[in-house]
């Protein structure tokens, strides 16, 4: 997806497909969104077709100067809003935008954003704003031969009808790339979650992660059968035997600076398809164990009940730290959803590599600091 910041812009000036404007509950029935939308607002609010409420969209078309856009009317919440609820706001656009079949879209920034959200700099605004974009116009891959052709969200603008200054425009940038990687990541977990079990084996997502770091710049290693024995892995080909698929074991290796300290490892366990083995889980479900190697935890089979699962999982890799500080996640109940929820679509919806990728740049900075 393509990213723009411009300034010294009004909407008259904006030609995209769409133009995504965000109204409170009380702008829609009093007016002060602007000049150009107050007028355009009003017979909307009138005829109770879009009053702001929060979380609710509105798309209605528009003509300008011989051509024709879309509207996207977006209720938002009164009063500064956190990033969290800017991540929202532009998630629910992007759902609009992708289900009106819009390719670009512009919104329009105050001028006083700054002071429009809770944490205050322009870097975090757009962070939230470009993730929420790229979550919420996410659509899970088709299989189907007469599907028809999806028309996918391909460029934001962000305007301002002011003048910006260097530091603005230095933060609001700097958050936009930021975004894009972490809204794009998400997308990349989601998208292999997704995959049917056949399309998924274990070599097809030793490929992928390699094409990832090839892409990334960095070291891969796949061990196979023969590699596995070498290390004397017995626990993960003996898992392995039960599929005619081999296993693999996939090192992805990233150093910034060439000093090689404080390192942070992350891992996650990939069962492509978890049956249940010999204790074989029940048919109700099996078709959501696609989502079993979205995991970033090691969860044992042998355990004192469900309700305790997550502990005697954590315990069992805290067993294997050798003293290191570690920590377990298990989002065996938040890695699939069979609705849509918020950012989160449908299906698979990446969880945590929001709050991991979050984590390591605080460690970063902490370093640098």
């Amino acid at each position: 997806m393509k990213w723009t910041l411009q300034g010294s812009l009004s909407s008259g000036q904006v030609h995209t497909d769409a133009i995504i404007i965000p109204v409170t509950k009380k702008q829609a029935a009093e007016g002060g969104v602007s000049e150009a939308w107050d007028p355009l607002l009003k017979p909307l609010a009138e005829s109770r077709l879009f009053d702001g409420t929060p979380n609710r969209s509105f798309v209605w078309p528009e003509s300008i100067e011989g051509e024709s856009r879309l509207l996207i009317w977006l209720g938002r919440p009164e009063g500064i809003l956190t990033s969290e609820q800017l991540r929202l706001l532009a998630a629910q656009a992007g759902k609009a935008a992708v289900k009106s079949g819009v390719r670009s879209a512009a919104i329009q920034i105050p001028n006083t954003m700054v002071n429009f959200t809770a944490e205050q700099t322009p870097q975090d605004a757009a962070q939230a704003l470009t993730e929420g974009f790229i979550l919420g116009s996410y659509r899970k891959p088709h299989y189907k031969r007469d599907a028809a052709e999806q028309t996918n969200l391909e460029e934001i603008l962000y305007y301002i009808e002011e003048d910006m200054d260097a530091e603005f425009e230095a933060g609001w940038t700097k958050g936009m790339s930021l975004g894009a990687a972490i809204g794009e990541a998400t997308c990349l977990a989601r998208d292999l979650t997704n995959l049917p079990g056949n399309m998924l084996l274990p070599e097809d997502l030793a490929q992928k992660a390699l094409q990832v770091a090839k892409r990334n710049g960095f070291e891969a290693q796949v061990l196979d059968e023969e590699g596995l024995v070498e290390k004397g892995m017995g626990g993960l080909l003996a898992v392995g035997k039960g599929s005619i698929h081999p296993p693999r074991m996939i090192t992805l290796r990233y150093q910034g600076r060439e000093t090689w300290e404080d390192v942070i490892g992350l891992v996650g366990k990939g069962v492509t398809f978890d049956t249940g083995g010999v204790s074989l889980k029940r048919a109700s479900g099996m078709e959501d164990m696609i989502s079993d190697m979205g995991g970033a935890a090691t969860v044992l089979r042998n355990q004192t009940g469900r309700e305790g699962g997550t502990i005697t999982g954590g315990l069992f890799v805290g067993t294997f730290a050798d003293g290191l500080p570690w920590v377990h996640f298990d989002i065996a109940g938040t890695a699939y959803l069979s609705k849509e929820r918020g950012v989160d679509p449908k299906g698979a919806t990446g969880v945590l590599v929001r709050t991991i990728t979050d984590w390591i740049l605080k460690q970063v900075q902490v370093v640098m600091d």
